[in-house]
């Protein structure tokens, strides 16, 4: 619930730009995800950028979070040479499809 409370209000104060729909939709999931799951080692695959910002404030970018999208600032996707939580760099929707079976055939 914080992490659902917290990505609220830095939208409604426009800190977070974007869409934002699809961040809001998966917050329990990210939740649950990092309570299940042993991440970095156990990999979370994203659709897309805007849908892993939850995911960025539970992996320690909280305090960058304000700062995505602009020069030097947090990407607004994820990304592995920025975090070793990412384990995928998202682009467009669906990728991570590919992705997760390429992981899942030959694991890096």
């Amino acid at each position: 619930m914080s992490v659902f409370v917290l990505f609220r209000n830095m939208s409604r104060k426009g800190q977070i730009g974007g869409h934002l729909g699809s961040s809001l939709g998966v917050v329990e999931l990210t939740v649950i995800l990092h309570y299940v799951f042993n991440s970095p080692q156990d990999k979370i695959l994203w659709d897309v950028g805007h849908q892993a910002y939850p995911h960025k404030i539970l992996t320690g970018r909280r305090n960058k979070m304000h700062t995505i999208r602009q020069t030097n600032g947090l990407d607004d996707f994820t990304k592995r040479s920025k975090s070793e939580y990412d384990c995928f760099g998202t682009g467009h929707n669906s990728t991570n499809i590919s992705a997760g079976l390429g992981t899942d055939l030959c694991p890096f």
